[in-house]
């Protein structure tokens, strides 16, 4: 499990640091014990408290493909801009302007993003709304967090093989892209994509959020491939 984390915090820090082209989401930010941390945004609209039944994310198309939808069942439907979600939720935003957006913190993959990633409250250092953009019904995707950053395939194969799977098992995002990579890349399951990861890449990223800053032992992950949110995970140590 300590091995895990310890992955987990490599793979944040270089994440940042291959993030700055685009502008480093932590840029400008002081140490927590000089920071006095900032009011919550006026505009946030707290959303309300899910029953334990209700899935932390809208079922991706690889779990409709397996029938984990259910029947006849929707997406959730549209939140405002500024809606506080619990950590591990992620919901569409369908009217969401460049103005309430915040600043750009990421694209996926350059120079040609397929993805978009915003930061409402940059500096911010305790929970607030992320956007994403590139999805193919044409609304933004929101979740909440202090801290997110696009992941590459490649650098998911670099912690995901690089540890058995007896210490750090594999979760509904990894079995997910396991699939999509075996489609694309023609290799078998629990091998590196090898040089087709480029193809894979033009619309597939994982996106890791932290809850709290500093803080790399529980995160939120999400899969994303060809405008859709396949899968989602909320993970912790070596899980």
């Amino acid at each position: 499990m300590k091995h895990a984390v310890a992955f987990r915090a490599l793979a944040l820090g270089a994440a940042l640091i291959g993030l700055s082209g685009c502008g480093d989401p932590l840029s400008g930010v002081d140490r927590l014990s000089d920071l006095e941390l900032a009011e919550d945004p006026p505009a946030a609209v707290a959303a309300a408290p899910t029953s334990p039944n209700e899935p932390v994310a809208r079922p991706g198309l690889f779990s409709r493909m397996l029938g984990g939808g259910g029947a006849g069942r929707e997406a959730p439907p549209s939140v405002p801009a500024g809606t506080l979600l619990s950590f591990g939720q992620v919901k569409p935003v369908c009217d969401l302007p460049r103005d309430k957006r915040g600043a750009e913190i990421a694209a996926f993959p350059e120079p040609r993003a397929a993805y978009r990633l915003y930061d409402s409250a940059p500096g911010k250092t305790t929970p607030h709304p992320f956007y994403i953009t590139g999805f193919d019904d044409g609304c933004a995707r929101t979740f909440t967090a202090a801290v997110a950053m696009f992941g590459a395939p490649g650098m998911h194969e670099m912690l995901r093989y690089g540890l058995p799977a007896e210490v750090h098992p594999y979760s509904a995002t990894d079995t997910a892209y396991e699939q999509i990579k075996s489609r694309i890349c023609r290799v078998a399951s629990g091998k590196p994509c090898g040089e087709r990861v480029s193809k894979l890449e033009k619309d597939t990223v994982f996106v890791s959020a932290y809850e709290r800053y500093g803080d790399n032992a529980t995160w939120f992950e999400m899969l994303l491939h060809r405008g859709d949110v396949i899968e989602t995970d909320v993970k912790s140590g070596g899980t």
